[in-house]
C-alpha cells in the first residue's frame, strides 16, 4: 500500500481523507497545512503520493509547492481543491499533476484518483 502525505488546511478534510486511505491499508505519513511544511516533510518522508490543496496557510500556496516538489522529488501529486476557474487551472497545468479531485470530495473520487496513481 501507499505512504501518503495530505497538504491542507481544513481540518474535516484531512480527518475525512486519513480514515479513507487508512481504512484501504495506506499509511498517512502526515498532514500539513502549508507548503513550505508540505516540501520539508517531503523531504523527510518521502512519501509515494502527495495529497495537495491549492488554498494553504502562509505565503505559498499549494501550486507553488507542487511547483517546488516537482523540481526536488518525483512524487505524484493530486491536486483537491474547490478552485476551479481558468487561472487556477492554468497554474495547475504548470505543474506535473497527476490528478485532480473537486472538493467538496467524495468518497469514490479520493480512492479512483489515488488507485490511478499507483497503478
Amino acid at each position: 500500500m501507499a505512504r501518503i502525505l495530505i497538504v491542507d488546511d481544513e481540518r474535516i478534510s484531512v480527518l475525512l481523507a486519513i480514515r479513507l486511505l487508512e481504512r484501504l491499508g495506506h499509511t498517512v505519513v502526515d498532514a500539513v497545512s502549508t507548503g513550505k511544511d508540505a516540501i520539508e516533510r517531503t523531504a523527510a518522508s518521502n512519501p509515494d503520493v502527495i495529497l495537495m490543496d491549492v488554498g494553504l496557510k502562509g505565503d505559498m500556496d499549494g501550486i507553488e509547492a507542487a511547483k517546488q516538489i516537482n523540481r526536488l522529488f518525483s512524487i505524484p501529486i493530486i491536486f483537491v481543491t474547490a478552485y476551479t476557474d481558468q487561472g487556477t487551472a492554468k497554474r495547475m497545468n504548470e505543474t506535473r499533476f497527476s490528478g485532480l479531485i473537486s472538493k467538496p470530495f467524495q468518497e469514490e473520487d479520493l480512492l479512483r484518483a489515488v488507485g490511478e496513481v499507483l497503478r
